[in-house]
């Protein structure tokens, strides 16, 4: 695989990473720290410049994830950086992605990590809802699930919607590389049982003002089925409004983002998920689960309900 470095210059580079997990409220994170005066977080989020491999033969949808692929394209996005303290970016899939750990080492040995982990079971109907409303899947959730276990050992990491809820397996490679200090490991229920809390505990650990807080009232990534494909289209936007979105002033963006993800929300509807389905991924999961919580300290038997 191909770093395409252009330039050895890291001066402009991030020393704060959120890594995952996918599904796991790391959009909102993205957006509250980057509404804070000391913070300045990628204009992209999801640069996935760390687990772009040149060398592998992506499917056009996967391959449009992947916009940042070289050094001086990724340098490009820090540009506009004035007196922040904090330089960040946000790309859930370098937790699930087997060689970041080691790229993002080589290149920024020193950065400070976030992790968010959220029980595996939930995060992959999650996954499921995202897919469906990308255009990504047409099958039903329990046949997904089935198929995939079944045929998980001939699985390419890129396409698998279970693989990155080895929560175990894919921080093992980021505690063998950096400092332990320089890895925050968070558990999803803290930040949806108190988000001031959990917000003031990530500032204290990226060393900034803890008295900032955005508005915790906009859910920026919500989950579900869409009640209307055509509303939720507009909604989605493109690679233009998004665009334009990125250089709107904060006292714009934050109330847009408001009424645009309430009536996000509003089209969305969220089956239940199979009792069935629900127990087969308990079982897919239970031995990830069980090292993860003896690696992180903390109680998980939850999840295995």
């Amino acid at each position: 695989m191909n770093m395409n470095r252009s330039s050895n210059n890291t001066q402009t580079l991030p020393n704060f990473i959120i890594i995952g997990g996918s599904r796991s409220a790391t959009t909102s994170l993205y957006h509250y720290l980057g509404q804070h005066p000391q913070i300045y977080m990628s204009p992209i989020k999801e640069t996935n410049y760390f687990a772009y491999d040149s060398e592998f033969n992506y499917n056009e949808l996967v391959l449009r994830r992947f916009r940042i692929r070289t050094l001086e394209d990724y340098t490009s996005l820090f540009s506009k950086i004035r007196t922040e303290k904090i330089i960040g970016e946000a790309s859930p899939r370098y937790l699930s992605t087997p060689f970041s750990a080691s790229r993002i080492h080589d290149l920024l040995p020193n950065i400070k990590l976030l992790a968010i982990l959220r029980n595996p079971v939930d995060r992959v109907y999650s996954n499921y809802f995202a897919r469906i409303r990308r255009g990504e899947e047409t099958d039903g959730f329990s046949d997904v699930v089935e198929s995939e276990i079944r045929n998980f050992s001939k699985m390419e990491y890129v396409y698998s919607i279970l693989h990155p809820g080895l929560y175990y397996t894919n921080l093992k490679r980021y505690i063998d590389l950096f400092y332990r200090n320089n890895l925050k490991i968070n558990i999803f229920e803290d930040f949806i049982s108190e988000q001031p809390g959990f917000f003031k505990e990530v500032l204290n650990y990226l060393d900034v003002d803890t008295n900032y807080m955005p508005d915790f009232n906009i859910n920026y990534n919500p989950t579900g089925i869409p009640k209307n494909k055509f509303f939720n289209t507009i909604l989605e936007g493109n690679k233009y409004t998004k665009k334009l979105r990125y250089i709107l002033p904060l006292r714009l963006k934050v109330p847009i983002d408001r009424i645009m993800m309430r009536l996000k929300k509003r089209n969305l509807v969220k089956p239940q998920m199979p009792e069935s389905t629900r127990e087969r991924l308990v079982c897919f999961y239970r031995d990830e689960i069980l090292k993860l919580q003896d690696l992180i300290e903390r109680d998980l038997s939850a999840w295995l309900k």
